[in-house]
């Protein structure tokens, strides 16, 4: 079980960092009193001996302290009322659409996608799954009726595209991100060639007849040709697509990078402009784009909103004391029942939720209890790490997808800082060191498919050019300068600090420089896959200058905040079994 992360939605680094973040902790125990609803959700499992202590309208009980209905179904709206209202208005969208195009699905095609659904989930039957994922039969029958609802709309929805046959001259170039390319030509030099190619066939030259002769693609017996292209085709580099979309029938573009190098691109016919020896090529690109289409849409049937007026609530409807709203979103004027969210969300979310409240309460107390809090610089220093992170996107872009504020993101964190303080003093001193290394890889002119365990003569002699060298007095560090080439064969790198456990270390590297004293440096190469290595320890924890004290003191809170999630998860049982607690809502 994970107390402080969950994962349920992700969009590119800002989802990732902020859901880490705003997952972790729950409303702050500073939010005013407010009613709570007489119903109850409902009980654990020891409902039989807690039913006298039932206090109306409590979702858990904690020594006494009620966490109310109110405040978990606050809390669950806030953190999954976004999934909950766009399968909701996706779903209407849908029913709506295939009623206007006249679209029908039987209860016999629902009741054989049933059965199959039973056959599949045997030994397990199908009212314990319904059980399990908190749903209905009735839900479970909505849902296969758009199984099949949204391909039909799908595949009514695609339309023929504009098509060309397309084919290159490709030229490639060594990439400096060290990329696998076959060639050692620079950039440079393959875009004079290119421009050369260009020059030639402004002459009139026969593109083809070029293409045969210098194109590097791949496989060599296509010369170039890349077949059929159309719009949003896959596993085609964007920019190769966007320029050859650009073309009429024989034009050819101007140079365009791609990941291998550069190219020229022609355009040999078009979908309305092909010889009969092509058509069987058209109709199978055309069926392609087609079934390309229908899949694309049936996995966004939002693109079905565009035309729609929608409104959501906010966070601002979303307050202690303060009625929810009867909708918790409007469609072109038909409402999406808060009533059905709520219940969503908390047959969903809601034992979960409760999990976090209880844990956020017993960690605040107990926090308090030993003084122990979180500064607002802290905090501070958290939220301006999340800033950089997630740039270009902004803090409040993040917050507003999450439907959550800074000062509930400042909460979340005080709880990260909180709980990693109450386990401070287990986290055990251990040895750091300050490493810099200088790698080899085995085969310089390998291919990351084709790395070889024994040095080639090329590597074996540039280790042994290394070993004379610091034999000879020469310094580590400036080794290290000397081999910070971006050939690949070699590398020199300050390493920083390294600790037990790091994570994404090479194990070898840490169990060679843990064991080492200040200015040792290993008297022969270690071998990692790959390649060998040579390491200096230019200090320890025990023995380093004034100026790295912030570098340890930083590599040790990252050590503490790598191994303190057991001792974490150990702290909260503990607070756990030291008190009452009582469950009301659970799964």
């Amino acid at each position: 079980m994970t107390f402080i992360q969950e994962s349920k939605r992700q969009l590119a680094v800002i989802v990732i960092a902020i859901q880490s973040i705003v997952c972790s902790a729950a409303a702050s125990p500073d939010s005013p009193s407010t009613p709570t609803p007489t119903g109850l959700f409902a009980t654990d499992k020891n409902a039989g001996a807690n039913v006298r202590k039932i206090v109306p309208g409590a979702a858990a009980m904690v020594d006494g302290h009620i966490i109310s209905m109110n405040d978990l179904i606050l809390e669950c709206l806030r953190k999954y009322r976004s999934n909950v209202i766009d399968q909701m208005i996706q779903s209407y969208v849908i029913d709506r659409e295939c009623k206007k195009r006249g679209i029908t699905v039987s209860d016999a095609e629902i009741d054989k996608r049933i059965e199959d659904l039973r056959k599949r989930l045997a030994p397990t039957t199908l009212d314990e799954a319904l059980k399990i994922h908190h749903t209905s039969m009735a839900e479970l029958r909505n849902s296969l009726k758009q199984d099949i609802e949204a391909p039909i709309l799908a595949a009514d929805q695609s339309k023929s595209l504009r098509m060309l046959h397309v084919r290159e001259i490709l030229v490639k170039f060594k990439k400096a991100n060290g990329a696998a390319s076959g060639t050692n030509r620079t950039e440079a030099e393959a875009l004079a060639i290119v421009k050369d190619l260009q020059a030639q066939l402004r002459q009139g030259k026969d593109f083809g007849a070029l293409a045969e002769k210098y194109t590097e693609s791949l496989p060599a017996e296509k010369k170039g040709d890349l077949g059929i292209f159309y719009d949003q085709m896959l596993h085609v580099e964007a920019p190769l697509l966007t320029a050859a979309l650009a073309l009429s029938k024989d034009e050819i573009s101007q140079p365009v990078e791609t990941s291998e190098g550069y190219c020229l691109i022609q355009a040999t016919s078009t979908s309305g402009d092909h010889p009969p020896t092509e058509n069987s090529l058209y109709q199978d690109a055309d069926k392609a784009s087609r079934d390309l289409q229908t899949m694309l849409f049936s996995q966004n049937v939002g693109s079905l909103i565009g035309h729609s007026k929608v409104t959501i609530v906010n966070d601002a409807d979303l307050v202690p004391g303060k009625p929810l709203p009867a909708a918790a979103a409007v469609i072109d004027d038909h409402p999406i029942p808060m009533q059905d969210v709520v219940a969503k969300c908390l047959a969903d979310n809601g034992p979960a939720t409760v999990d976090v409240l209880v844990q956020n309460y017993l960690v605040d107390r107990e926090c308090k209890q030993r003084g122990i809090t979180a500064s607002a610089a802290e905090i501070d220093q958290r939220v301006d790490k999340l800033r950089e992170q997630i740039k270009p996107s902004t803090l409040e872009e993040g917050l507003a997808f999450h439907h959550t504020t800074l000062a509930r993101l400042r909460y979340d964190f005080q709880q990260e800082i909180e709980r990693q303080k109450l386990v401070n003093d287990q986290i055990k001193p251990t040895k750091m060191v300050h490493a810099r290394v200088i790698f080899v890889k085995d085969n310089p002119s390998a291919t990351s498919e084709s790395i070889s365990d024994t040095p080639c003569a090329e590597a074996q002699k540039l280790i042994t050019d290394i070993q004379n060298q610091l034999k000879a007095g020469k310094s580590f560090e400036e080794l290290t300068k000397q081999y910070s080439d971006p050939s690949g064969k070699s590398t020199g790198k300050d390493f920083g600090i390294l600790y037990e456990g790091m994570r994404e270390i090479e194990p070898t590297i840490l169990n060679t420089a843990l064991p080492m004293k200040k200015d040792e440096i290993t008297p022969e190469p270690k071998h990692i896959l790959g390649g060998h290595f040579f390491l200096q320890v230019i200090s320890t924890s025990d023995s380093h200058s004034r100026d790295e004290d912030a570098a340890y003191a930083a590599a040790f809170t990252a050590y503490g905040e790598e191994n303190s999630q057991p001792l974490i998860y150990q702290a909260i049982v503990n607070l756990l079994k030291k008190s009452k607690v009582f469950y009301y809502v659970h799964s």
